[in-house]
């Protein structure tokens, strides 16, 4: 799988020193200079050092078209989307509701953090899903509880409601 990166999850992949599922999981993974610049504006981060430090990294700069500066999202996050559009197979890793939203309309297939967990899981990378979005949590990442419930479902993890067995994923 191709990827173009939003800072979120970059930010949070760091943080839990899990960035390396990127690499591999991913053939490509392309981070526009305007998630960059999001990224080094906190430079006691781990992931402002991480950009500048992993090689496979591919910075790459964007234009973005005026369909997607109407939806006013934020520049990373009409970065992420614009690239993923006029590149052919690079899907949008970005946590934003507005951002997938946004891929959505444009025919993408947005993935979120938690969607790339349970591929990471599927691939023999991870144990646990649910350890990680805990450590997530208790580093900033905002999620709610019914949400982190699908994840964990989705991720062979959490109980079926009334018994029934868990839907497969819908990644």
């Amino acid at each position: 799988m191709d990827i173009v990166v939003n800072a979120s999850p970059l930010i949070l992949l760091c943080k839990v020193g899990r960035v390396e599922l990127l690499r591999h999981l991913c053939r490509t993974v392309c981070v526009p200079e305007g998630v960059v610049a999001e990224i080094e504006a906190v430079s006691d981060d781990p992931a402002c050092h991480t950009v500048s430090a992993c090689a496979w990294l591919r910075r790459v700069t964007v234009a973005v078209p005026d369909g997607i500066k109407a939806w006013d999202l934020g520049r990373g996050e009409s970065e992420v989307v614009a690239f993923a559009l006029a590149t052919t197979g690079f899907r949008p890793l970005l946590d934003d509701a507005e951002g997938k939203a946004c891929s959505l309309a444009f025919g993408l297939r947005p993935l979120g953090t938690g969607g790339l967990l349970i591929y990471a899981k599927r691939a023999g990378l991870l144990d646990s899903v649910g350890e990680v979005l805990d450590a997530m949590r208790a580093r900033g990442l905002w999620i709610s509880d019914s949400v982190v419930h699908a994840i964990l479902q989705q991720a062979g993890e959490g109980k079926a409601i009334d018994g029934a067995a868990p839907k497969p994923p819908a990644l």
